[in-house]
């Protein structure tokens, strides 16, 4: 819960510095997040390296909303090991569906894999 919070404030503060410094952009918020990434890039990178190649494909699924349980590129039990492990880390979450807990890591992945 603390990310989550933690991610709303780097949010509404990177808003409020680009309209404070008349920077205002036609979407404010999406011109946030992308200061927000730029600021932890090599941290996702470095995030990103310690993950295997299972983990990666996991992530980049998750980040692409499609379901890794459901794509046959892997067996069924190594994606659902590779989904605990990453749950128990912290990176992947259960509410109605898996997802990246972290919605800037989750840009970050979708903008590396591009």
């Amino acid at each position: 819960m603390e990310s989550k919070t933690y991610n709303k404030y780097s949010n509404l503060h990177a808003g409020w510095e680009m309209m404070t410094y008349d920077k205002l952009f036609d979407n404010v918020i999406s011109e946030a997040v992308n200061t927000i990434i730029q600021a932890h890039d090599l941290d996702f990178e470095r995030l990103w390296l310690s993950f295997n190649r299972t983990d990666r494909f996991i992530m980049q699924s998750l980040s692409s909303n499609k379901n890794p349980m459901q794509n046959r590129q892997m067996a069924t039990n190594t994606t659902f090991s590779a989904i605990k492990r990453l749950m128990k880390a912290g990176y992947v979450i259960r509410s109605e569906d898996y997802e990246v807990e972290d919605p800037f890591f989750k840009t970050w992945i979708l903008k590396m894999c591009m």
